[in-house]
């Protein structure tokens, strides 16, 4: 009986014990704050949110922020992390996913080309890289970000600076 009632009072704090070791590992490095891109070489965006597809025309919800930025454009990883993967999709094109740890993870398409690989630890700010116009649901110059936040897809605009 003492022991449930022990359990009964401290069931906050043995949560709270489990997620301290994730706690831990989570710094102000490894939380996306950055924009992926050079804003002042944006010409127009596309929100994160329903919207008119525009290879579709159909409604849908956009789960990214669409930067339309010339090719050739920088692109840099918004936090700190490891690149989980490198690679090309037909509809995605050249893309990349970063882990960047427990909580939150990234994820950039479109681009006209990959300054990284599968395995390698990145910096905040470094150079992943270069926005483009691959794969067949690109309709320009653009680089498309995804931020997941335990595993769930959230609204990049949160984790930029204002």
């Amino acid at each position: 009986m003492v022991c449930l009632l022990l359990f009964a009072f401290t069931g906050s704090n043995y949560k709270a014990s489990l997620t301290a070791g994730t706690m831990a590992l989570q710094n102000s490095q490894a939380i996306p704050s950055l924009c992926p891109v050079d804003i002042k070489k944006v010409t127009n965006t596309n929100g994160f949110g329903e919207r008119i597809n525009p290879i579709t025309g159909r409604k849908d919800f956009h789960y990214a922020v669409d930067f339309a930025i010339p090719e050739g454009e920088k692109v840099v990883s918004t936090a700190q992390g490891i690149v989980i993967e490198a690679s090309f999709d037909n509809a995605k094109g050249n893309y990349l996913l970063i882990k960047h740890s427990d909580i939150y993870s990234t994820f950039y398409s479109h681009l006209k080309s990959l300054s990284v690989k599968a395995g390698e630890k990145l910096d905040k700010g470094q150079m992943i890289g270069i926005a483009g116009n691959t794969g067949s649901s690109s309709t320009g110059s653009h680089l498309h970000y995804e931020v997941f936040k335990n595993g769930e897809r959230v609204n990049p605009d949160d984790y930029m600076p204002k």
